[in-house]
């Protein structure tokens, strides 16, 4: 082979068509597990994605318990940071865990089941937590149940 042939042949075979579709790896939307009614459904997508900051969950007994940031996400999880505020001393904290809800009374309320599955907050212990939730806008206010 000359050099000339030797040169046109390894182009050919580096510049021959190239595959360069990938399969991008298909993710399943995750959709969270509420009852099957169209206001429930409405809920929990206004739920979703919610930037809750400043959010008080209940009182720490003589302390002050303040959620900094709260969101609950498709996978029907739930995450809170914040903090415990009792005789002048804060301590910083974080809360857990999963969220399941009854059927929605209407597409801004319904009672829900907060499941606090991991909890490092003084005082607080894991557990279930019954609320019938709100949701205004941005904000969500809360009755215990």
């Amino acid at each position: 082979m000359t050099r000339v042939s030797l040169i046109l042949c390894l182009a050919a075979i580096g510049c021959g068509k190239k595959d360069t579709a990938t399969a991008a790896p298909v993710q399943a939307e995750v959709k969270p597990e509420t009852p099957a009614d169209a206001n429930s459904e409405k809920f929990a997508a206004a739920l979703i994605g919610l930037n809750i900051t400043g959010f008080r969950p209940m009182d720490a007994g003589a302390g002050k318990f303040v959620y900094e940031t709260l969101s609950f996400e498709a996978d029907n999880s739930w995450r809170a940071d914040g903090y415990i505020e009792i005789a002048g001393e804060t301590m910083e904290c974080a809360e857990s865990g999963s969220w399941a809800m009854e059927p929605a009374e209407s597409a801004s309320i319904a009672v829900m089941t907060w499941t606090v599955g991991s909890t490092d907050c003084i005082n607080m212990t894991e557990g279930d937590r019954r609320y019938r939730v709100t949701l205004s806008g941005d904000d969500i206010s809360v009755e215990a149940r």
